[in-house]
């Protein structure tokens, strides 16, 4: 089993100077989908994907991890 892994990256908003964050995953070396959160509920998501096993691959942040 090679593992679950989320990716965050930033997304542009539909309002001007808004953003979005894109969450895609991938499990066992293949895409397995991919969600669009609001930045007020990025928090709870990660939170959420941790404790079902997933690693997280945040590249909002310097360094890639969450």
């Amino acid at each position: 089993m090679i593992g679950r892994t989320a990716t965050i990256r930033i997304i542009p908003g539909l309002n001007p100077g808004s953003f979005l964050y894109l969450i895609t995953y991938v499990e066992n070396g293949q895409n397995a989908g991919r969600s669009v959160v609001r930045a007020d509920q990025i928090d709870s998501w990660k939170a959420d994907l941790v404790a079902n096993g997933w690693t997280i691959d945040d590249l909002t942040v310097q360094g890639g991890e969450a």
